[in-house]
C-alpha cells in the first residue's frame, strides 16, 4: 500500500505526528455492533437525521445557504451561528453514509 493511499478513510490523520500515542485506522475498518452503542447509531440513521435535516429546512438555516449562494432571494434568518447545525448535520450525514451507504440519506 502507497503513502499516499494508507491515508484515504482516516478522519484525522495524525501518523506522523511525534505526540500521539494512538495511531488512525481508516473507518471502513470499524465497526459498532454492541448492544448500546449500535441500536443509538440505527435509530440516528433511520430517523434523527431525517427529523435534524426536515428542523434546519422549517427553520430557514438550509435557506440561508441558499441565499448565499444566491439560488434563492430570502432574508437570513435565525443567530449568525445557524450554520453550524447544518455543518454537525453534515457531518452526522457523512459518518452514516461511511458507515452504511443509504439512497436517503445520500439525495
Amino acid at each position: 500500500m502507497s503513502t499516499e493511499s494508507a491515508g484515504r478513510g482516516i478522519v484525522l490523520d495524525s501518523r506522523r505526528s511525534p505526540n500521539t500515542a494512538l495511531r488512525p485506522v481508516p473507518i471502513s475498518h470499524v465497526r459498532i455492533d454492541d448492544g448500546f452503542w449500535a441500536p443509538r447509531r440505527k435509530m440516528m440513521r433511520e430517523s434523527g437525521l431525517g427529523h435534524q435535516f426536515k428542523m434546519c429546512e422549517s427553520t430557514g438555516r438550509i435557506d440561508n445557504f441558499r441565499r448565499v449562494s444566491r439560488a434563492k432571494d430570502v432574508p437570513h434568518r435565525g443567530k449568525v451561528f445557524n450554520d453550524s447545525d447544518v455543518y454537525k448535520l453534515l457531518e452526522a450525514a457523512s459518518y452514516a453514509l461511511a458507515d452504511q451507504p443509504d439512497e436517503e440519506i445520500g439525495r
